[in-house]
């Protein structure tokens, strides 16, 4: 409450202050105004006098004439009237001819020879000139035209120049300003623009004139005094007065108000100060003791608690903040058991993540910005034979191969700018020497500054992958060698089978008559055994081209398929009776050729292997699925194949009934496979004896379905 009043008194005070302050400056101001003006005023009428009697003298009819014609006879009348000049300072008359020569010189008194210049030079214009330093002094130079005329007439011509020099730097005229201005100000004159200030006592520099704003300027002199200025044009001179107050002289009253009120105001506060601590005694022992209390909870000592002895707002207020307090402490120590149980959470978490990080077989590590490891697994180690050590004071450059380093520079740079590493290889430099190559991905985390980043050794994998095209390139030349092959033996077995044919069919045209029953038995076995190694050529060579025959995949309705094997499979069974249910198919994907002698394979055998039925029965659906595959199946009531032997079915040359039970080459089944295969798909059969078979085929569903 006391630093209240204290803070209302001050306030008072110093706004009190400011406005004493305030209304000195202003007089102050006013003041300087006022003498400035004054002064400027008088010096304008005193400069205009002189110009007048200037003028006067240059219009004598003497001067004329010694300007005219400057001879000795007329020197002394010339210097007559220029002495009429004279006055009771210094001063220096000259008289200057037309062609700029000085013809006449006169120094009142003798002494006054200071206020020539070193270098004089023919004065140009008329009127007063600048202030100027000679010789130390600062000099007012005041110049009249001589004229052939009086002046005014149009026909004057010029014949020269009077001019009048006298010191700015007179004490008794400075004394005389100064006590017209009044005491504590000091009174200047020099030039509006540039250099040259006297105080008409000494040559001074000048007042900060470009400073002053609203008309006056309070400034900071070199010996540190504050002082207020202003200044006003003296007329018809390029000259100004500047008066200036010392300011801790015009603020003397507000100093001296402001004592007298600061006593007064610490007699105030004293009084409201004995009289507030007698009526708020009760109330800020209380406060007190909360404020300790408040302050133990602060510092973490949430047990503390204050007497509750009252009954009004304050013991209210102790009864709140016990309530709090304990409530603070109970929350605190819950969120000292969160924390440990979050500390060991992490704890774990962290342990786990270190051994992961050591027991994952790839290389991990976590790289700079700058080219370094920062650190790494023990996988590195195992990998490349280098010590944590080893690779983390080496730019890991150093270790990339160098035909890869700058693949791996550019790299590096679409990591620091944000970018990520999904896959990118390089080799890097064994301990041994060797270079093993390195499968890399990698993501940035600019924030941190780092690059997290794995690795795989697959320089086994690259081996692998070499030996495998190495591998690929001698199979297609095995291939280009069995196909060549498979053409010969197409071309160089065929001949012989049609002369064995041909050759036992005239002999049993011819000799028919003459053949008994057994003979003629054995040619018929020689024709049908030829025919049927025509067929086994034939199912050979389109076994081999359904290998080489590239796939034209497209959208396969199964139902129009099926109806087309149908009808060929139909043209070869003689008239069997066949009840056929079929049930809606699916769209596959699939080349519709190489799927069609799929069907017509199954078909056919389904039909072969059910002829001893009557009738037959096929059966032809799907299976419905969810996923990407469509389950084709086709069934028959024939008689069927022990499950056991049901990987045999799909070879090459694999039957498990004999020719003479049902006719066949044993390929039909293997050219399902393949075909099925090469479209990504599976095959496979269920069966018994006499409890006819199921085939089915697995294919990819059609991509609109």
């Amino acid at each position: 409450m006391a630093a209240a009043i204290v803070v209302v008194v001050g306030t008072f005070l110093a706004l009190a202050f400011r406005e004493v302050q305030s209304t000195l400056l202003l007089a102050a101001t006013a003041r300087a105004h006022g003498a400035a003006d004054q002064i400027a005023s008088l010096l304008t009428q005193s400069t205009q006098q002189r110009l007048i009697e200037l003028r006067t003298v240059a219009d004598d009819g003497t001067v004329r004439a010694y300007l005219t014609s400057p001879t000795d006879e007329l020197k002394p009348a010339a210097q007559a009237r220029l002495a009429t000049l004279s006055s009771p300072n210094p001063q220096v008359v000259e008289l200057w001819d037309g062609a700029g020569r000085r013809v006449l010189s006169l120094a009142t008194p003798a002494t006054a020879t200071n206020l020539l210049p070193a270098e004089p030079s023919a004065p140009t214009s008329t009127g007063v000139g600048r202030l100027q330093l000679y010789h130390g002094s600062l000099v007012t130079e005041a110049v009249a035209e001589v004229t052939t005329v009086t002046p005014g007439d149009a026909h004057a011509s010029r014949l020269g120049f009077l001019v009048v020099r006298r010191p700015a730097v007179i004490t008794a005229t400075a004394d005389s300003l100064n006590r017209l201005v009044g005491g504590g100000a000091s009174v200047k004159i020099g030039n509006r623009v540039g250099g040259g200030w006297t105080d008409l006592s000494k040559v001074i520099e000048p007042p900060p004139i470009e400073r002053v704003q609203s008309g006056v300027a309070i400034y900071r002199t070199r010996e540190g005094d504050d002082h207020l200025g202003t200044y006003a044009a003296i007329g018809g001179t390029p000259w100004a007065v500047w008066v200036d107050f010392s300011l801790p002289a015009i603020l003397a009253p507000a100093r001296a108000f402001m004592r007298r009120m600061i006593a007064i105001g610490l007699a105030l506060v004293l009084i409201a100060s004995l009289l507030v601590r007698a009526m708020t005694a009760r109330i800020t022992t209380p406060l007190s003791e909360l404020a300790r209390a408040s302050d133990a909870m602060a510092g973490g000592e949430y047990s503390h608690r204050v007497a509750v002895a009252r009954s009004d707002e304050i013991g209210t207020l102790a009864t709140a903040f016990n309530a709090m307090s304990e409530r603070v402490e109970q929350a605190q120590r819950e969120l000292e058991e969160r924390v440990q149980q979050r500390t060991a959470k992490l704890a774990e978490s962290r342990e786990e993540l270190d051994l992961f990080f050591a027991l994952t077989p790839d290389m991990l590590c976590i790289a700079d910005m700058e080219g370094r490891l920062k650190r790494v697994n023990t996988a590195w180690h195992a990998a490349l034979g280098w010590s944590d050590a080893e690779l983390t004071r080496t730019p890991y450059l150093e270790f990339v191969h160098p035909d890869d380093r700058t693949a791996t520079e550019a790299e590096s740079a679409s990591l620091i700018a944000g970018g990520r590493t999904l896959t990118f290889e390089n080799r890097f430099r064994c301990k041994d020497g060797s270079y093993k190559w390195l499968s890399w991905r990698a993501a940035p985390l600019v924030s941190r500054g780092v690059i997290y980043a794995a690795a795989r050794d697959v320089t086994e994998q690259k081996r692998t992958t070499r030996e495998l095209d190495e591998r690929a390139t001698e199979l297609a030349e095995v291939n280009r060698e069995l196909e060549a092959f498979s053409y010969s033996v197409s071309h160089d077995l065929r001949a012989p089978l049609r002369h064995v044919s041909g050759f036992a069919a005239l002999l049993t045209e011819r000799a028919s008559g003459s053949l008994d029953a057994e003979a003629t038995r054995l040619l018929k076995t020689i024709v049908n055994a030829a025919g049927r190694m025509g067929c086994l050529i034939d199912d050979l060579l389109g076994f081999s081209r359904v290998g080489r025959t590239p796939l034209s995949r497209t959208d396969v309705n199964l139902d129009r398929l099926l109806q087309e094997a149908r009808d060929e499979v139909a043209m070869g069974t003689n008239g069997q009776a066949i009840v056929w249910r079929v049930g809606r198919l699916p769209t596959v994907s699939a080349d519709p050729a190489l799927l069609r002698l799929v069907f017509v394979n199954l078909l056919s055998n389904a039909a072969k292997y059910s002829a001893s039925r009557s009738p037959a029965e096929i059966e032809v659906g799907a299976i419905p699925t969810d996923t990407q595959e469509a389950v084709l199946f086709v069934r028959d009531n024939g008689v069927g194949f022990d499950a056991q032997y049901s990987h045999k079915l799909f070879g090459v040359f694999q039957r498990l009934h004999s020719a003479e039970e049902f006719e066949g080459t044993g390929i039909g089944l293997a050219n399902v496979k393949r075909i099925v295969h090469r479209h990504g798909g599976r095959v496979w059969a269920e069966s018994a004896i006499d409890r006819g078979a199921t085939f089915y085929v697995a294919l990819p569903k059609a991509t609109s379905a």
